[in-house]
């Protein structure tokens, strides 16, 4: 699909919302000369199936209690299949994006491109902002998903920097080089969303 292309299809919702700024000043568009890293989340197949047998398996004299799924399991029922996945990534590589990664259990596709790219491919826009002293941005319109991906798609993340996840965990102020050295170590192994499956 082009960018003409999807601009004459019909869009349809997702479960990303506009990002609301409150105490924000607008400062305009983002420029499009920002890379914007973006993860799409694709949703489960068979998802009632799959919360009837969790149900099951938590559920004593159920057939399935106390049961667990695989992972070879999940993905031949319930995780997204390599075609829904690649559907995804090839609606991206033909508008455009660069860096087009799937994740191994086909749940999430990462790529890489302009604001622009991200507007045409979402329907949605990406402005800049001044908060809390730093200059951020975010979708200030809901993310939507044109036909040829409609029924796939959950979520779109990486629109917006405004609002980070931050550790809980505290450290003791009497052991500053210990603080120190597990910063350090935390800094130097990202984790990318892609990698998730491995980990878990």
């Amino acid at each position: 699909l082009s960018v003409s292309a999807t601009a004459q299809a019909a869009w349809h919702g997702t479960a990303s919302h506009a990002h609301v700024m409150q105490k924000a000043a607008l400062l305009g568009a983002l420029p499009d000369s920002q890379p914007m890293r973006i993860t799409v989340s694709l949703k489960l197949r068979n998802e009632a199936a799959l919360d009837s047998f969790i149900q099951g398996a938590r559920t004593p004299l159920s057939a399935n209690y106390g049961r667990t799924l695989s992972a070879e399991e999940f993905a031949a029922s319930y995780a997204p299949s390599a075609s829904q996945a690649q559907a995804v990534a090839s609606y991206l590589k033909g508008l455009g994006f660069s860096n087009i990664q799937i994740a191994a259990n086909n749940l999430l596709v990462t790529a890489q491109g302009r604001r622009s790219l991200v507007e045409s491919a979402f329907n949605t826009r990406i402005m800049q902002f001044s908060y809390n002293n730093r200059t951020v941005y975010a979708n200030t319109q809901d993310v939507q998903v044109p036909d040829a991906l409609d029924g796939l798609v959950l979520s779109v993340t990486g629109l917006q920097n405004a609002d980070v996840a931050h550790t809980n965990v505290l450290f003791p102020k009497t052991q500053p080089q210990a603080r120190a050295r597990t910063s350090a170590t935390a800094g130097a192994n990202p984790v990318l969303p892609t990698q998730f499956p491995q980990i878990y």
